[in-house]
């Protein structure tokens, strides 16, 4: 077999193994399956095998695209970011995981030379997004079942929610109508369009507000660079799009009940999403500020907390725009090498437009880059990017426009062998993390299961067999003195389980110190061996790092109030009831509701001043807590003293 047919075969091999990545990818929901999740890394690291085969084999010459610099870069800060994290666990986790896009946009970018790939894999990719749309769809009304809906009032197919699988179905669709309109025979055109016809039916049902003003912004994007291109105003692209036009006409009055439904949904609810959403970007702003340099790739979820400006009981896990996310994680180095990548792909293309000779080219060229572009607007306002199939998705996208925009114009880079030996001893090592991880999850989740059932001593071997995996997860630490936990209530080693708990927690608090829960958890054990001090610095720590959220006062206020330290605890009770949220089964079920709070504080004092102390200063939640107050003062028979 000569060498170009080894290289070719080589090639083909390694673009059919992306190709089925991208295909499963959404499979699991979003891509949250663990198992699956190991088997496409895996899957990733073969491909990128082959690629490095194919340079062995051959002249070991490498095609640099003018992207990598910044991409190496970016990578490098990303892998640096771990060693001054403020968890380093999902750290590597999400390294792990950026590296296997980028090994995807490594061999896409080495493997797609010619346009007739590039259209082959983007036909594939498109009729994957298909199949997903239509999934949904038959979803929708009632074919498949959704395991995170009982009956889905929005299009989310394989994802959790419908926002992910509208950024999803917006790259879809505009890579699907640039391949329509780079088709040269016109009845094929016609019936290529169905493609773009059945995204924006996917599109329309998802719900996703954001997602229809990006395909909107993204649409005038085309546009514009429809009439500014003179390869495409010079021929009949324009019918094609006026067909396109005609076809979302005909798709948002079929569908205009649902459609106008969700805007009149917004408009009663007075945009509550949109200023929640502003509230976490201030909240990701002041994180900014407070780590300029980063808290470390994958943190974000862990360190938020302590910025959060609402109140909310709820876990915030992404920033809602991941552009701000980059920031807050990689700092301004990391947030600079992204923009930088973005710029130059963005006036890259641009060039590209202009000589691009021929209308095949140069309407493949317009469908990658909108495709590009509705993402990363997308990404300003929402965290398509923290879903790995989109992000994923994203990458494969940007390999193509990379390839598309650099035929004959990449320097090459001679490969040594020792550069090969060394990746393929990388790819073994990252190998190992994933099987590790993977392994380390599976036994995890197997003991959170059982602990569950009450089964603690299969509970505790299996939360071991992680800790032993993967020495640096704190919440296996957590598991287990979980499981002591509940030991300590009875039996005559109560005291020992007691300080193996302790013990589990504050290596929990050592891998990760920003987690209230751990705080709060290690408060109460202090509590129950009587070590006041501890317990009150430790109480004190979980309300400083979760500051907007009043479950982790209810306890704190309470061992106060009945330790005499009336003062602070009068404090706490005016902050959390400060905090107040009218469902909050947590604190119903501590005091029952606001009077609860004040008759458990009566049997403690009975002055009127200071019981009055523990009275937020304004409304909380349209409720005017100092008429709860006076109303519960009359019925005690409580008056402010006489001067």
């Amino acid at each position: 077999m000569n060498y170009d047919l080894r290289v070719k075969l080589v090639d083909y091999m390694v673009i059919f193994i992306v190709f089925v990545i991208i295909a499963l990818s959404p499979w699991p929901y979003g891509s949250v399956g663990l198992a699956w999740r190991y088997f496409i890394c895996l899957g990733v690291l073969f491909a990128f095998v082959l690629s490095l085969f194919k340079f062995s084999v051959g002249d070991g010459k490498l095609q640099c695209s003018f992207v990598y610099l910044p991409v190496i870069l970016f990578f490098a800060n990303a892998v640096f970011s771990i060693t001054y994290s403020i968890y380093r666990y999902p750290g590597i986790v999400e390294v792990l995981g950026l590296m296997s896009y980028l090994i995807v946009f490594f061999c896409l970018t080495q493997s797609l030379d010619k346009i007739i790939k590039i259209k082959i894999f983007s036909w594939g990719v498109v009729l994957t997004g298909l199949f997903y749309c239509i999934y949904g769809l038959l979803q929708y009304y009632g074919y498949f079942s959704s395991v995170y809906w009982a009956e889905p009032k929005s299009l989310s197919s394989r994802f959790v929610n419908s926002g992910p699988f509208g950024a999803y179905i917006n790259m879809s669709l505009f890579l699907s109508l640039g391949l329509a309109m780079s088709c040269r025979r016109r009845l094929l055109k016609i019936v290529c369009l169905i493609f773009p016809a059945v995204f924006l039916v996917s599109l329309i049902l998802s719900n996703s507000r954001i997602s229809w003003l990006v395909f909107l912004l993204a649409a005038v994007l085309w546009g514009v660079l429809m009439l500014k291109n003179v390869t495409i105003s010079k021929t009949k692209g324009f019918i094609s799009v006026l067909g396109f036009v005609i076809i979302l006409s005909c798709v948002l009055y079929y569908f205009r009940a649902p459609f106008l439904h969700r805007l009149q949904v917004a408009s009663a609810t007075n945009f509550q999403s949109l200023f929640q959403r502003a509230d976490i970007w201030i909240g990701t702003l002041k994180l900014i500020i407070a780590h300029p340099f980063g808290a470390g790739l994958g943190a974000f979820s862990y360190i938020y907390p302590s910025f959060r400006i609402h109140s909310d009981r709820f876990f915030v896990e992404a920033a809602h725009s991941d552009f701000l996310q980059i920031f807050a994680e990689t700092g301004v180095i990391g947030f600079g090498l992204f923009s930088w990548l973005v710029i130059l792909l963005v006036l890259k293309a641009k060039r590209s437009f202009g000589e691009s000779g021929s209308r095949e080219k140069a309407f493949l060229c317009l469908g990658l880059f909108c495709a590009f572009c509705s993402l990363l607007l997308q990404a300003l306002v929402d965290f398509p990017l923290q879903v790995p199939a989109n992000a994923l998705l994203f990458f494969v996208i940007t390999g193509m426009l990379v390839s598309l925009t650099s035929f004959g114009k990449c320097s090459v880079i001679k490969l040594d062998r020792r550069v090969i030996i060394c990746s393929l001893v990388a790819v073994v090592v990252c190998g190992g993390f994933f099987t590790a991880i993977y392994l380390a999850n599976k036994s995890y989740l197997l003991a959170e299961n059982k602990l569950k059932h009450m089964q603690l001593v299969q509970a505790l071997s299996d939360f071991k067999k992680s800790r032993e995996l993967m020495p640096l997860k704190a919440e296996t630490y957590a598991g287990i003195a979980r499981v002591y936990e509940l030991k300590s209530g009875f039996g005559q080693e109560r005291l020992e389980f007691q300080k193996k708990e302790i013990s589990n927690l504050k290596q929990a608090i050592i891998l990760n110190g920003y987690q209230a829960d751990y705080w709060l958890r290690l408060a109460q054990a202090y509590a129950q061996r009587d070590k006041q001090k501890d317990a009150l610095l430790s109480f004190r720590k979980a309300v400083e790092l979760s500051p907007s959220v009043g479950a982790y006062y209810y306890p704190y206020e309470d061992y106060c109030l009945e330790h005499g330290l009336l003062n602070e605890a009068l404090k706490v009770y005016q902050k959390s009831l400060s905090l107040f949220i009218s469902d909050d089964g947590i604190f119903t079920s501590r005091y029952g509701d606001i009077q609860g709070v004040f008759d458990k504080i009566y049997n403690y004092t009975q002055d009127y001043e200071e019981l009055k102390k523990a009275v937020p200063v304004s409304n909380v939640n349209n409720i005017d807590i100092s008429l709860v107050f006076d109303k519960f003062a009359k019925e005690k028979g409580l008056a402010p003293k006489k001067e």
